[in-house]
């Protein structure tokens, strides 16, 4: 038997005499001293089903082989055997076939297959070497059978052939994009195509704005098993709320949580969500504090009153006034009172008389004069003390406005089967929803 490595190919017209020997003395011994096998090798018809020319192993019957045609495929074999040993291959592989379709066994399906590996057809050589493994089997000695192995293994990658010993897993994600995960390894984005070793495997995926999703699936040796992931998108909650601050007056400095962040009217589009010491200063004096609670998606509104815009000094010097001439009204109302009863007293001399009635006049005047400017403003000074800005503290006034509520959607039912989309036949359906 001819050795046939990657190491050691075979140069076409110039054969391995001494392997050919040697192999021809082992199909001699055992190619026709042993009983003929029970069963074909791939057929069940009596005939051949490829002619001897061109090499094409026939099919045997199942029933005995009788002497005749034992003795006619031995002496085909030698005849093909002499003409491989002398590089006439075609030949050759005609009087195998001969010998094959007469007494099918392993060592002339391998001696068909070394014409066609000298012939340059590695793909005929490739078939027959094979079914010389699957026709031999523990038939086979083992340096024949190594040979063999070599020569099949070397041929397969020759023509890339690969034995297939994985599955497949068929990831799919609706939207598509997600990043997938693999026994919780990084495998790339979905839609995707992962080789896997048969047994459980884990699929994960993940996309921005949607919720996780995954599944356990199980893969067989040359399968293709679909996993269809739906995404759903995820609901994040809010995190953050608005600020409205305002003051009256206006120009008041805001500060929250100790950072200025501006003056009244303020509007903070953005702020978490949740507790904050909101500080509002008018001036040195004029200072509110006030702890409030942002909601999420919400407004929180504070506005600081801090009384009238007129200083203390006005309304102090306006009521000043009004005591100080209603004091005066006052002293000069007694001294004409008293300049009145002494007039009207009996008495009283003329001349006397005469000379207080003009002061009393004078006196009485001067009151009527200073009691009305007293009045006058008292008047002022009541609205003074409406408008005046007697420091500390203003007035608070907080509001807030909630996020209108979530609209919450109907649970559909589950869809039918007849609602399912249709996959390759070939693929094995496993979904998760």
């Amino acid at each position: 038997m001819l050795r046939l490595t990657r190491h050691q190919p075979f140069r076409r017209g110039v054969p391995p005499a001494g392997r050919m020997g040697a192999l021809a003395a082992f199909a001699a011994a055992g190619l026709f001293g042993a009983p003929a096998p029970a069963q074909p090798p791939e057929g069940g018809t009596s005939e051949a089903s490829g002619s001897a020319g061109d090499g094409t192993p026939g099919q045997s019957a199942t029933a005995e082989i009788s002497d005749e045609d034992r003795e006619a495929a031995r002496q085909a074999y030698r005849r093909g055997k002499r003409l491989l040993d002398r590089n006439r291959f075609e030949e050759a592989l005609e009087e195998f076939g001969q010998s094959y379709a007469l007494y099918p066994h392993w060592a002339t399906s391998n001696s068909m297959g070394v014409c066609h590996d000298h012939l340059g057809r590695p793909n005929d050589a490739l078939r027959l070497y094979e079914q010389a493994l699957r026709e031999g089997g523990d038939e086979i000695p083992e340096r024949q059978r190594e040979e063999l192995e070599q020569r099949v293994a070397a041929l397969r990658i020759q023509l890339g052939i690969r034995e297939v010993t994985t599955g497949t897993i068929r990831v799919a994600t609706s939207p598509g994009g997600a990043l997938v995960q693999l026994d919780g390894a990084d495998a790339g984005v979905s839609p995707i195509d992962l080789e896997v070793q048969p047994g459980s495997h884990r699929i994960d995926v993940t996309l921005d704005g949607y919720a996780p999703n995954g599944m356990d699936i199980t893969v067989a040796v040359g399968q293709t098993a679909l996993a269809q992931l739906a995404l759903v998108a995820a609901v994040v909650a809010p995190t953050s709320g608005r600020l409205v601050c305002a003051s009256d007056p206006d120009g008041a400095r805001v500060v929250v949580d100790g950072a200025e962040l501006g003056r009244t009217p303020l509007t903070l589009p953005e702020i978490a969500a949740g507790e904050h010491l909101v500080r509002v200063e008018l001036d040195e004096e004029r200072v509110t504090e006030e702890t409030i609670n942002v909601p999420a998606d919400g407004t929180a509104r504070v506005t600081v009153s801090f009384g009238g815009r007129v200083h203390q000094g006005w309304f102090w010097g306006v009521a000043s006034a009004a005591v100080a001439l209603g004091a005066g009204a006052a002293g000069t109302g007694v001294y004409g009172k008293s300049l009145y009863d002494e007039f009207h007293d009996s008495s009283t001399s003329r001349a006397r008389q005469e000379e207080i009635q003009p002061l009393g006049q004078d006196m009485m005047l001067t009151t009527d004069i200073l009691a009305s400017a007293a009045g006058a403003c008292a008047a002022v000074a009541v609205l003074l003390a409406i408008w005046t800005d007697w420091g500390g503290e203003g007035r608070v006034d907080v509001g807030y406005e909630g996020p209108a509520a979530p609209q919450v959607e109907p649970v559909l039912p589950a869809p039918g089967e007849d609602t399912l989309p249709d996959f390759p036949e070939e693929a094995t359906e496993v979904s998760s929803r």
